[in-house]
């Protein structure tokens, strides 16, 4: 229940939350009193929450025009404060990083974009119906990306993690792509294949000079712009 606690304000919580209480009905006493008791031995830490609960409407526009396949209308202000209305065909809703996204095509620009659900100041369901197409799957689309941006072409990133934060990728499976090899001195040459990197640049840039870019050679032209950006700002 705790780990569900990110979607609270939306449908899905609400029908997550009936078949918790079914469950429920099905426990003893003893143990449901068992289960009350992990709360004192397991702590669900969530300190980064997004409240959807001013968004619920939204969010069930979207969930309706993607099951039926209708056009949906939603206003929408960008990171940099662009405000603007945009009319699509949703696809689907991904759930990332404690945030929903909705995917569709655009059909003004014939792309598929992500919308960020925070950012969303209406939505309104059309009459118009499309067809999503047959071979269209979320899981697919982000087989590559290492954040929420959809993939491009695939290319093999090859990262030298050194020895001071290597546990730390060691430790968890970043992406499914993930090959390690560890060298002698303790550190360990790190491998993605990955259709964006753009998210990867920020994970990178997070272990500060225990990381080096070996490839591809504009990803490590990027980090070392971003870098001498950094130093400047700090001998201003």
């Amino acid at each position: 229940r705790e780990l569900l606690r990110p979607l609270a304000g939306t449908q899905f919580a609400e029908g997550i939350r009936t078949c918790i209480e079914k469950a429920r009905s099905m426990f003893k006493p003893s143990a449901l009193a068992y289960f009350q008791r992990l709360t004192d031995v397991l702590y669900v830490h969530m300190p980064q929450l997004t409240d959807y609960s001013s968004k619920e409407e939204i969010i069930d526009c979207c969930s309706i025009a993607c099951e039926d396949e209708r056009a949906l209308q939603i206003g929408y202000q960008s990171a940099l404060g662009e405000a603007r209305h945009w009319l699509l065909h949703p696809y689907g809703l991904v759930y990332f990083h404690n945030s929903l996204y909705l995917v569709g095509h655009v059909p003004e620009v014939d792309q598929l974009r992500t919308f960020k659900v925070d950012r969303m100041h209406s939505a309104e369901v059309q009459a118009d119906a499309f067809a999503r197409p047959d071979e269209f799957d979320l899981a697919s689309l982000y087989e590559h990306s290492f954040g929420i941006f959809q993939s491009g072409s695939p290319v093999r990133v090859r990262l030298r993690i050194g020895p001071e934060a290597a546990n730390s990728v060691r430790e968890k499976r970043w992406h499914s792509s993930q090959k390690l090899e560890t060298q002698a001195d303790g550190s360990v040459i790190v491998s993605y294949v990955l259709g964006d990197t753009t998210e990867l640049k920020s994970w990178v840039l997070s272990f500060g000079r225990h990381v080096e870019v070996l490839a591809p050679a504009d990803l490590r032209q990027q980090i070392g712009a971003e870098l001498q950006d950094m130093v400047r700002k700090y001998q201003a």
